[in-house]
């Protein structure tokens, strides 16, 4: 049960992130660089849940 509740969770992360990557084009352009940023740090640890987290957990 704490498998699909953490692979949600970093389903979550993921989709903000790419939501992030879309936000980036509709912001002003002094912050469209900070915010395509934050969706790539957003998508790694989305990415880092399953392969650090998930691993030790069976």
């Amino acid at each position: 049960m704490v498998n699909i509740i953490a692979f949600l969770i970093a389903g979550g992360f993921f989709y903000a992130g790419f939501w992030l990557f879309g936000l980036a084009f509709q912001v002003p352009e002094s912050q469209a660089a900070w915010v395509f940023f934050a969706g790539i740090l957003v998508n790694l640890f989305a990415l880092a849940i399953p392969m650090n987290v998930l691993s030790r957990r069976n």
